[in-house]
């Protein structure tokens, strides 16, 4: 059985950063542990956007999952031709970085590098290559990236020799070789000067001075198998509507929708976050079909989803069933075990009225937190969190 991570995202990070830091051959910043966490601070870092395939092994049916990849990847180049990948594993989100070396159109990054260190095993998680077939087989070469610049412009790194899901790159346990993540593979990363991330690779963000309210949402979740009352946050910044809690296993995901006259309208695969095991994860609106077998299943509703408002209520309402998963048919149908269905949004009894909420600054600046957990004055900017939303101060 694999180890599961105990600590993730910014807390992980948080973690790796709490131990004495060195300087790297480059001018890279190196902790106790090996693991660069940060680049040199004289590289020429670039946003590269991910894609190609990557394959996640669900512990709970002991499957694996082909996944898009998705987002963006920070890489760093330097004079001396070292080359910086920030996360360089698609799924591992730990914030830290390995070091290649650029010879040619060549990018070399050794295995082995590790990204996380774990007090509890008091292990590290390091980058590998495998071969998949009967079993995992540990692959000695190093990773190869080639670097091309097409006629338009953009810059593509592309990883050699791992063409499909048998050939990967992953991350292992130092301490007894356990697979943390199965891995990429026909990955392409892309550097555009006019990219703009699409709503399938940004997170909602609520903007600093919406006020948030609480809410009651009636709903049918398949997480507890019922109906339920719970409590959600909403507000509104112009007809922009934001709700934060509507998913009960991830109360931090915010969903964002669009006004107009009595309906609120959501794109299908609005980028949530990553859950507990760093994969991407959207809101989607799914109705029911049945499959060839004639077992009723999930079906993708391909418009996205919407909530009716009454204004004399103030009650907002749904019928459509909102899932959360990858975007991945493999992964996702068999996964959707946070699903929402027939919503009912309601006010409070102690809600300041019903209809449209005006933006306001909130009154409750003492208790903001950074995403280290640490508690930050009301005049501080950037990104932060206040109660269960996460929220971006300019």
């Amino acid at each position: 059985m694999r180890k599961p991570l105990l600590l993730l995202a910014a807390f992980s990070v948080f973690a790796t950063l709490s131990f004495a830091q060195t300087k790297g051959p480059h001018g890279e910043t190196i902790d106790a542990h090996g693991i660069i966490t940060a680049a040199p601070a004289d590289a020429a870092v670039k946003e590269f956007t991910r894609t190609g395939m990557a394959i996640y092994f669900n512990e709970e049916d002991g499957m694996a999952y082909k996944v898009e990849q998705s987002g963006t990847i920070k890489v760093a180049f330097c004079a001396d031709g070292s080359v910086f990948f920030q996360d360089i594993v698609s799924r591992a989100n730990f914030g830290t970085w390995v070091v290649g070396t650029l010879s040619g159109n060549d990018i070399t990054v050794k295995t082995r590098q590790p990204v996380y260190y774990d007090p509890v095993y008091n292990a590290t998680v390091s980058i590998i290559r495998y071969h998949v077939e009967m079993g995992i087989e540990d692959l000695p070469d190093d990773i190869h990236f080639t670097y091309r610049t097409e006629d338009s412009g953009r810059e593509v790194l592309a990883l050699q020799e791992c063409p499909e899901f048998s050939n990967t790159v992953g991350t292992v346990w130092d301490d007894d070789d356990q697979i943390q993540e199965l891995g990429d593979y026909a990955t392409e990363l892309v550097y555009d000067d006019n990219y703009v991330p699409s709503e399938y690779d940004t997170e909602v963000i609520i903007p600093d001075g919406v006020k948030m309210q609480t809410y009651n949402c009636y709903a049918y979740t398949y997480l507890h198998d019922k109906y339920i009352n719970y409590e959600i946050q909403l507000g509104y910044s112009g007809n922009d509507l934001y709700i934060s809690g509507l998913y009960t296993a991830e109360p931090t995901y915010t969903v964002k929708g669009r006004r107009e006259g009595n309906i609120v309208t959501f794109p299908q695969y609005q980028y949530l976050g990553l859950d507990g095991r760093a994969v991407p994860i959207y809101a989607v609106a799914v109705g029911y079909g049945i499959d060839e077998d004639g077992v009723e299943v999930f079906v993708d509703s391909k418009d996205g989803w919407s909530l009716s408002y009454n204004p004399a209520t103030g009650i907002y309402n749904g019928e459509l069933s909102v899932v959360r998963f990858a975007r991945n048919p493999y992964y996702a149908y068999g996964n959707s075990y946070d699903s929402i269905d027939e919503i009912v949004i309601s006010p409070m009894p102690e809600s300041e009225g019903i209809g449209v909420l005006a933006p306001a600054m909130t009154s409750q600046r003492e208790s903001l937190y950074d995403l280290q957990g640490r508690h930050i004055n009301g005049n501080a900017k950037g990104l932060y969190i206040q109660g269960s939303a996460k929220h971006l101060a300019r």
